[in-house]
């Protein structure tokens, strides 16, 4: 390495050492000259880690390059660095590489020239940031294990090249070669580089990434072509050599710590604290929401509430469940959330209810299928318990007078039966029966005279309130 190199090799050193003292100082106490530096015991995150990579240089643009439409030649990259992590987000790396490149002709663009091949031997630092998008873009609401990271590199590095060419012509009978060697020695230029890779976290200590980078040259001697013999270097245009590097490699993080600042997360960190932080005004009703967004902090306790706090109203009359005696029906606050007594022709609204029950043909068993709507009739009686009825069974008036007297008797009282079963009061209910004696079809006498619909009709159990 020659002392141009040892110089760039210095300054970027100085440049480095500089610009992480500048920006921990900075970041962490601005002007303010009056503080304390941590410990090391006091840093929750370690912030160095050094690399290795080995990959495969490609030269992309130039004279020569490594892959043609006829053949690829493939060499070889060792990278070496250190990292100092500023913040999660963003961290400064210093690094040494050597590698080869190799390269050939490319007929394909027209331009015949004798078979050439190229080899490069260079040897450089670099000063680099990394910008890790993932952290910067990661949501903060996001419950995924943070194992993976997409990082953005660029930066500037310096080279020293020993670039050499090999010209192959094959004759008939006779094989000659002529070796040009164009030792290039130190690069002038600047290469700027640019990249990204992609981090996996293996442990705590130890982190796996593939990364790609590509390097401007800004010169057209790195491919081996050489600027000193006609022909070669056909290129007039400047800045064409550039290479890629596919690398795979490891990084250790350095340090006591558990935890590296570049797979800190502080915006789900802060996410994850306002979360533990919710509920700070307490629930002072005790209804299971939490008076940050309760909207009726005076929920009477034992209702039960929706997601915002408020007391459940089935039938949305103004009166909550926990209150309303007639859940399912709108009704009055005056009245326990139940229709107005007055205004409820009650017997009707029962008769309506019981009206469609089937009893087995000849018999006082009610089909099951009946239930229904006697449980709808239960529910309205047990509403409304001061309240009393006559239990009229009727008939239609074929067959015997007496046997349908004793048949409707028998089913209002199976009616009766049912309801008490259900939790009517016994002394709510009286059963009676009127046999063929108050047709609802009058004309039906003898049944004969009606079709089936209107003796079916004729066949009913009716409630009477008694005054």
């Amino acid at each position: 390495m020659n002392k141009a190199i040892s110089k760039r090799l210095l300054c970027l050193t100085l440049m480095l050492g500089w610009g992480i003292s500048s920006a921990q100082q900075n970041d962490l106490y601005g002007n303010n000259q009056n503080f304390t530096k941590f410990t090391e015991k006091e840093r929750k995150f370690d912030s160095w880690s050094v690399y290795g990579f080995g990959g495969v240089p490609l030269i992309t643009r130039g004279d020569l390059k490594s892959i043609t439409s006829e053949e690829q030649a493939f060499g070889g990259e060792f990278i070496f660095g250190v990292e100092k992590q500023v913040s999660h987000a963003f961290g400064i790396m210093a690094q040494f590489q050597t590698g080869k490149t190799r390269g050939q002709r490319d007929y394909s663009d027209g331009i015949y020239l004798a078979d050439t091949k190229a080899r490069t031997d260079y040897t450089g630092v670099a000063l680099l940031g990394d910008l890790n998008l993932s952290s910067l873009f990661r949501r903060v609401d996001n419950k995924s294990e943070y194992k993976w990271a997409l990082h953005m590199y660029g930066g500037v590095g310096t080279f020293a090249i020993d670039a050499r060419r090999r010209r192959e012509n094959q004759l008939i009978g006779e094989e000659f070669q002529e070796i040009y060697r164009t030792n290039i020695g130190a690069s002038d230029a600047w290469v700027p580089t640019l990249g990204f890779g992609v981090r996996h976290k293996l442990s705590p200590y130890l982190d796996l990434e593939a990364k790609a980078m590509y390097n401007w040259t800004q010169g057209d001697d790195f491919d081996g072509s050489g600027v000193d013999k006609q022909g070669y270097d056909y290129n007039t245009n400047e800045g064409t050599d550039n290479f890629a590097v596919l690398s795979v490699g490891m990084i250790a993080k350095l340090g006591p710590h558990k935890e590296h600042l570049a797979w800190y997360d502080p915006l789900q960190v802060l996410y994850r604290n306002q979360d533990n932080s919710i509920c700070k005004q307490g629930d002072n009703d005790g209804d299971g929401v939490c008076d940050d967004w309760d909207k009726q902090l005076d929920t009477p306790s034992g209702a039960r509430v929706d997601g915002a706090g408020v007391a459940m109203d089935l039938d949305k009359d103004g009166v909550i469940d926990l209150l309303d005696k007639c859940v399912t029906v709108p009704g009055l606050a005056t009245n326990n959330g139940c229709p107005e007594v007055q205004e409820l022709n009650l017997a009707d609204l029962l008769s309506s209810q019981i009206k469609g029950v089937q009893f087995d043909l000849g018999k006082d068993v009610i089909k099951e299928s009946s239930y229904e709507r006697l449980d709808k009739v239960a529910a309205l009686l047990k509403e409304n318990p001061t309240r009393k009825f006559i239990v009229e069974g009727h008939t239609d008036a074929s067959g015997e007078a007496d046997k349908n007297m004793d048949l409707s008797n028998r089913r209002a009282a199976a009616v009766k039966k049912y309801l008490e079963y259900k939790g009517v009061s016994e002394s709510q209910l009286t059963a009676v029966g009127k046999g063929e004696t108050d047709l609802l079809h009058k004309e039906c006498d003898p049944a004969t005279n009606c079709t089936s619909e209107k003796n079916y009709e004729n066949r009913r159990v009716i409630f009477v309130e008694q005054k």
